[in-house]
């Protein structure tokens, strides 16, 4: 009936092809088609084409008649042409919040975020009594940094007095996200109480509490997780992390299971290897603990062009020369709060920064993702045509005053009047370019590790986010050696302005370096800083488990154990002992 009503709308038969879609959709909402449908999915394959040939075609189709289509498609596992059929029902009735919430909900779901907030945003004034849109709307909000709106949109939610344990566990995460890890706390028990057999409550919970440095009650929360839910894999994922998983135990034995035998995506069985290679090298295992690593690594959808990562730092080092920074020395704001912790991801930035908040004016603010967002919008911010960095020639005294108000207005609501606030996000070495024309005065400490353990660290974690170079021992090298070159220009064009810390130092003498990064922050000596493991901080990296206790040295060299398997890595950065 679905594939002889798709043809008939193609025939030009709407009418009677709508008429059997309709028939075709009430009978497949019966429980013999979803129970069986696995098996016959093969069958189906004539009217997928048909659909796709459909969507290509781009027919103008009644609503009725293009919201059917749509839900045959999802129903055919086939989004992309959903997706198309209800952005038909919206062009013939731009209000008809069913193809708005559906549009959004799709592309919620594929982390097109600022795409779903169009569709999801007319869907919840149209249609304010649905709790799905208000939960899409506010993960979608949370995924483009906007915490605060997100919490607005569950607020609408929650005063029709409906509280879903879904929308109070994306509750959580936008607080989580905005820095308010209490409050979050919160929102994930409640969710837990109204949904105790919740795996994904009970993980949520843990994950707070992991953050919070509570590591014992995460790890029970983890393994209740898995009680509920055998293949939830950020839990196996933790439980490695946190040195809770031993090679041969029922856990380990069955995420080894899960990672033979169960149906995941690639994403998610690379994140078991992982977690498994961690647990084998804690068991001294290294071959193992390598395979694992390596498998991980291979099934990272991602590709890293070498060529386009040169041309870009280079053109960065044309950009900001000393000619530029000379001619714009004075456009720029003179305030002394900004304080940036940045290196390569994995050189100890968190741990830089936990030293650094245990001062009582320091404020610890972790990664934020506002420089990203200056430079991401520059070029429409200038109205240039040019992306980033030659837009940069666009810019005037009042545009770099101006952005440099609006960051210390945000600086403000989040420290209040402390005299620094620090910005540990480690990319930031792209942007000291832009750091140093808003913030002449901006302190620049660099983290700076030993390359080849810098470079295993990488290679030895999951990382999500932009790092397309992380996943091949070779890349690594070479964004590694970039990064070097791009730090000796900054170092060249802004001598005084940038401190490199090295991590091995630090962790043999932790007292001596911590004296010397105050002293170039200009503060004065504080004894809290040398117990930063005992400061109450949210900590949202991987190093979270590090700054909850004393300076340690067993990561120093830690590339040795896997120095066999290393050769590309070794042979890129070329360094002589």
């Amino acid at each position: 009936l679905l594939t002889l009503g798709l043809i008939r709308i193609a025939q030009g038969r709407k009418d009677v092809g709508t008429n059997l879609c309709r028939r075709g959709i009430k009978l497949g909402l019966k429980e013999k088609w979803r129970k069986f449908r696995s098996r016959f999915s093969l069958s189906f394959a004539p009217s997928i084409a048909l659909v796709r040939r459909l969507v290509d075609r781009s027919c103008s189709i009644e609503c009725a008649t293009a919201m059917s289509c749509a839900k045959i498609c999802e129903r055919l596992n086939e989004p992309d042409a959903a997706l198309r059929y209800y952005q038909l029902a919206i062009e013939n009735d731009p209000d008809y919040s069913p193809a708005l919430a559906a549009a959004g909900r799709i592309l919620t779901a594929r982390h097109e975020f600022a795409a779903a907030i169009d569709y999801l945003e007319k869907a919840s004034a149209s249609c304010p009594e649905d709790p799905a849109v208000h939960i899409d709307l506010a993960i979608s909000l949370s995924g483009i940094l906007q915490f605060e709106e997100a919490n607005l949109a569950l607020q609408k939610l929650f005063a029709l007095g409906v509280e879903p344990p879904r929308a109070l566990l994306v509750l959580g995460r936008a607080q989580t996200g905005a820095g308010d890890t209490t409050a979050a706390y919160e929102s994930f028990r409640k969710a837990l109480n109204l949904a105790p057999n919740s795996a994904e409550a009970r993980y949520a919970l843990g994950d707070n509490r992991q953050k919070n440095g509570d590591f014992k009650a995460a790890n029970s929360l983890f393994v209740e997780t898995l009680a509920i839910d055998p293949s939830h894999v950020h839990a196996y994922r933790f439980l490695a992390s946190n040195k809770s998983m031993e090679v041969g135990d029922q856990h380990f034995e069955q995420m080894l299971d899960l990672l033979q035998n169960g149906r995941l995506t690639a994403e998610k069985r690379s994140r078991l290897h992982f977690a498994a290679s961690a647990v084998f090298e804690q068991a001294g295992d290294i071959d193992n603990a390598f395979a694992h690593l390596t498998a991980g690594n291979d099934l990272k959808d991602v590709i890293f062009d070498p060529a386009s990562c040169a041309s870009y730092f280079g053109s960065l080092i044309e950009t900001f020369d000393a000619e530029f920074f000379k001619r714009t020395q004075n456009w720029g704001s003179q305030d002394r709060r900004p304080l940036f912790i940045l290196g390569m991801m994995r050189s100890g930035t968190t741990l830089v920064e936990q030293i650094l908040a245990s001062h009582s004016e320091v404020f610890g603010a972790g990664e934020l993702e506002a420089f990203n967002a200056i430079v991401d919008g520059l070029g429409e911010r200038l109205a240039s045509k040019k992306g980033y960095p030659d837009c940069v020639s666009a810019l005037d005294q009042q545009s770099i005053r101006d952005m440099a108000s609006d960051h210390l207005d945000f600086l403000v609501s989040l420290a209040g009047d402390r005299k620094f606030v620090s910005d540990k996000m480690p990319t930031n070495f792209l942007h000291i370019g832009m750091i140093l024309t808003l913030f002449p005065n901006a302190r620049i400490i660099h983290c700076r590790r030993d390359p080849r353990d810098t470079c295993f660290s990488i290679f030895s974690l999951d990382f999500g986010g932009n790092h397309p170079y992380a996943y091949n021992q070779t890349n690594l090298g070479y964004f590694y050696r970039q990064y070097e070159r791009l730090m000796d220009h900054w170092h060249r064009v802004a001598p005084g302005s940038i401190l490199d810390v090295q991590y091995e130092d630090l962790v043999a003498d932790q007292e001596t370096h911590t004296r010397r990064m105050l002293e170039f922050c200009g503060l004065d000596w504080d004894e809290n800083c040398l117990d930063f493991h005992k400061t109450d901080r949210t900590v949202q990296t991987w190093s979270y488990n590090q700054v909850r206790k004393p300076i340690y040295k067993s990561s120093v060299a830690r590339w040795r154990k896997f120095e066999n398997h290393l050769a590309p890595l070794l042979a890129e950065l070329d360094i002589s002992e």
